[in-house]
């Protein structure tokens, strides 16, 4: 319970004088956002004041995260000194002297001394109140957000919140594509002439930003329903491996590590040197490939001609032919070869940068994987919508894309590890809990990575290449049904449990989709003016692609001011959310001048009393 109070979570809290607390809270709603009274019923928890929060005990009053929190914080608080005669019995402290305030088991995590730190999903499926996460999902439209961040955390929570948030979002955006696929069917249209396709897309790239914006106003809240405005970076989000110099710091006066801006750059330097030669190798086989699949001449700058002879006629990939699908599975299975050794190279790169909290280092380890993976899922795309500017080829690789993407996605995730581990039997049966949750130690730790990588690789198809195939959102919205319950099923079944973290944003994400979405007017606005028929069929038709690029100017620079217009005027946080933490703030220096008052009068009547003692003295 006391450890709970370090965690400085809140809980609301049994009103002493039920009716004076209603009427005052009926005062609050005429003025006030009925948000912000009820999160301001929220008390720090204090295990002195237990039974006056709501559920009175320890297990009814903290969550499943919380306790799981609670407990990770119980074990790295443990402290291992040097000079302990204890400790020297033990460990081999003298041999492996520990570093500064290193906690006892990430000592003995770095020695080997034991392996991994487990949460367990069998302690917690055997209590009364234990319901499956994965049926919870299959049961709903919408992931169960609050029940998911119950027992999972933030952490993942937050994952399904913005599941859910795209869902909503693409709804409409999807209408409309069903709509403008059923006009192009009735008048005999084709997308790259239907002129409403023109304007879809213009409305797409103003969509993408909004989106973001609004998601970034969707998280504001969350910071005050997860009580996360007030989260400061603790110790268990600081790395064991950092290594810094003490110092002072020029803020706060306490002494602390610190690793330099100039030596990280360095670092920075190496990881762009060790990542250069693998980027340099995927384009190369993508160019490769997609000469072999006949998207290339010889007029094109990446034309590569051995490659692209074997997709002439009587060539061994000729196109119409069984074996023309040959190279799209080259170009697959080269590129995930590739990336399999970019990737611990990319880990080792990012633990010599050095960074002091986990979040700053996986976020940088993100940055290096999304770079290769956008290259993987984008780039040839780029090369059939820009160099050959080819819509039909585009569409279909597009098709192509998301279809057989999201069957593999599924099938190598879920269905598949699935069956190899448990066969047709889902739910196994265990003799013991001894043998359940040795099982569960044998499955695989969670990775955030892949699940988020899907998120961002499909609002990428959306936002920049709506153009080209408008339906691209009907298939990203049927892919979000499935998605979740593939990942609900994925975590709950296949995976450890992971930690619990406090979290109320998607980190780096959030910004890879800002740049995505400033890349979607220029992508968007490239194949309307250059790649299809869209202006032909409006009333300022063009006569040379000078004029296209006129208007491609134009409406790119029109488009931009209105997005940079939009994040000027529309702001990251709500009215109520503003509302609250202005009170918050307020509040707070009401308690700094009570507090500094009480210390005055405190002081004085010590300074009385020992004025009076002096004169009886006398």
């Amino acid at each position: 319970m006391r450890q709970a109070e370090s965690l400085r979570v809140r809980k609301f809290k049994r009103p002493f004088d039920q009716k004076t607390f209603d009427k005052e809270k009926k005062e609050k709603l005429e003025y006030l956002d009925p948000r912000v009274v009820k999160y301001e019923e929220k008390s720090f928890f204090h295990s002195n004041e237990s039974q006056n929060f709501e559920g009175g005990t320890f297990e009814t009053i903290l969550s499943e995260a919380e306790i799981n929190l609670c407990a990770y914080r119980l074990l790295t608080n443990m402290q291992l000194k040097n000079g302990a005669k204890e400790s020297a019995k033990i460990l081999p402290v003298s041999i492996f002297p520990p570093l500064a305030d290193e906690a006892l088991v990430f000592y003995l995590l770095k020695h080997e001394y034991i392996s991994e730190i487990v949460p367990l999903h069998s302690r917690s499926c055997h209590k009364d109140n234990y319901k499956p996460l994965f049926d919870k999902v299959m049961k709903s439209y919408s992931a169960p957000t609050e029940d998911i961040r119950k027992y999972y955390g933030e952490s993942i929570a937050i994952y399904f919140e913005w599941c859910n948030f795209m869902a909503k979002w693409l709804l409409i955006p999807s209408i409309f594509a069903v709509a403008l696929y059923i006009h192009e069917k009735i008048y005999g249209l084709t997308s790259d002439s239907a002129t409403y396709n023109g304007y879809y897309s213009f409305a797409i790239a103003v969509w993408a930003p909004l989106l973001v914006i609004f998601w970034r106003r969707r998280c504001s809240e969350l910071d005050v329903e997860w009580d996360n405005y007030n989260l400061t970076v603790s110790k268990t989000n600081l790395r064991q491996q950092f290594v810094g110099e003490e110092r002072t710091n020029p803020i706060t006066d306490k002494q602390e590590y610190h690793y330099s801006t100039n030596k990280r750059m360095m670092r920075y330097v190496e990881s762009f040197i060790i990542a250069t030669p693998f980027i340099a190798a995927a384009l190369f086989v993508m160019l490769g490939c997609l000469n072999m699949m006949g998207y290339s001449d010889q007029d094109d700058f990446f034309y590569m001609k051995f490659f692209a002879d074997l997709s002439l006629e009587g060539g061994f990939f000729e196109k119409g032919s069984l074996m023309a699908f040959i190279p799209s599975i080259i170009m697959t299975g080269t590129m995930t070869a590739i990336s399999k050794v970019y990737e611990p190279m990319a880990e080792v790169a990012t633990k010599r940068e050095n960074h002091k909290t986990k979040e700053d280092h996986l976020n940088s380890m993100n940055i290096k994987k999304f770079i290769f993976n956008f290259i993987f899922f984008f780039s040839h795309l780029f090369y059939v919508a820009f160099e050959r500017q080819d819509l039909a080829g585009l569409r279909k690789e597009l098709i192509t894309l998301a279809l057989v993407e999201e069957i593999r996605r599924i099938c190598t995730e879920s269905a598949l590890p699935s069956f190899l581990r448990y066969g047709i039997h889902i739910d196994r049966k265990y003799n013991s809990i001894v043998e359940e949750q040795l099982d569960e130690l044998t499955r695989p730790e969670y990775t955030y990575f892949e699940d988020y990588l899907e998120l961002v690789i499909q609002y990428g198809y959306v936002a920049m290449f709506s153009a080209a195939f408008p339906l691209g959102t009907v298939i990203s919205y049927v892919f979000l049904f499935f998605e979740r319950r593939s990942d609900a099923y994925k975590i709950e079944k296949l995976c450890r449990r992971p930690l619990s973290w406090s979290t109320s944003d998607i980190g780096i994400w959030d910004d890879i989709m800002v740049i995505l979405s400033y890349m979607a007017v220029f992508t968007n606005l490239f194949l309307f003016a250059f790649a299809s028929s869209h202006i032909d069929g409006m009333d300022y038709t063009p006569v040379n692609k000078c004029q296209n690029s006129f208007y491609f100017i134009t409406i790119e620079h029109f488009l931009i001011v209105v997005i940079v217009l939009m994040r000027a005027c529309i702001s990251d946080r709500p009215k109520w959310v503003n509302t609250f933490l202005k009170r918050v703030d307020e509040n707070l220096r009401k308690r700094t001048i009570l507090q500094s008052a009480l210390s005055k009068i405190k002081s004085a009547n010590v300074k009385i009393k020992a004025a009076g003692w002096i004169q009886g003295g006398k």
